[in-house]
């Protein structure tokens, strides 16, 4: 492992996208949400999925969802992109996170009964922030 020990995120030399944060994400829709869960084939919860995904491409997330309202830029509602990270509000002591999938939808380890799906819309809870980790 050569990569500095710092938490400075990668530069973006690779030339990765948003987009191609989302199109890894959607190979996991169908497996299950486990909470606590760090395997994004055995299952993994809302947080677990947005750090496990971002880790893929090399930078190094926060774990719990109210925390991702720290991590790279605030964009707003009308200039969300594909890739971009969602947070949600606390909803019975529970907060939740996301990533925008494009066309108005999320792709997101929803819960236990539903696993990690790609069919609800950005605005099916009250969104707290957005988050840009790729600019």
């Amino acid at each position: 492992n050569d990569k500095p020990s710092n938490d400075t995120p990668p530069s973006n030399s690779q030339g990765v996208t948003g987009q191609d944060v989302v199109n890894f994400a959607m190979q996991y829709v169908g497996n299950p949400y486990v909470w606590g869960g760090n395997s994004l084939t055995k299952g993994c919860d809302c947080s677990g999925f947005v750090h496990l995904v971002y880790k893929q491409f090399g930078y190094n997330t926060v774990r719990y969802s109210m925390s991702f309202l720290y991590e790279g830029t605030a964009v707003s509602r009308a200039d969300v992109r594909p890739g971009d990270i969602v947070v949600y509000a606390m909803k019975n002591g529970v907060g939740h996170v996301a990533i925008y999938a494009g066309n108005g939808k999320i792709v997101e380890a929803q819960s236990s009964k539903a696993g990690i799906t790609a069919n609800r819309a950005i605005d099916c809870r009250e969104i707290v922030g957005i988050r840009r980790i790729i600019q």
